[in-house]
């Protein structure tokens, strides 16, 4: 793949990460919750707190193995231009890069907890 390609297809994927994964977060356990449960809410409770998760250890592994979309969409989130062959990661502050995942696992958890807890 030519350089130009490839970093088009790093930001694109990068801006799918930052955008389209987030409002996935939310669709899929609605999606989920219409066909299969009677009661909407719990069922909801516990894809959303699923959901939550696996954006968490998307997001933190994401970070540990230097995934470049992952450094792209950090530049998106500080309003700088994405430049996949100049990656420096010493500029994601570390409070984001463990903070954000963090916040989703707690979440996440809480929510599956309740969720079981209620049904």
């Amino acid at each position: 793949m030519k350089y130009r390609q490839r970093n088009t297809v790093i930001k694109t994927i990068a801006l799918l990460y930052r955008y389209v994964f987030l409002l996935a977060i939310f669709i899929i356990p609605l999606w989920i919750t219409k066909l299969f449960y009677e009661n909407s809410r719990y069922g909801f409770c516990l894809w959303f707190g699923i959901m939550s998760i696996l954006y968490a250890a998307y997001s933190l592994i994401g970070y540990l193995c230097k995934w470049k979309h992952i450094y792209c969409a950090f530049q998106n989130a500080y309003r700088q231009e994405m430049t996949p062959d100049r990656i420096n990661w010493n500029k994601i502050k570390k409070s984001d890069a463990y903070g954000i995942p963090t916040i989703f696992f707690a979440l996440g958890f809480m929510l599956i907890i309740v969720s079981f807890l209620c049904m």
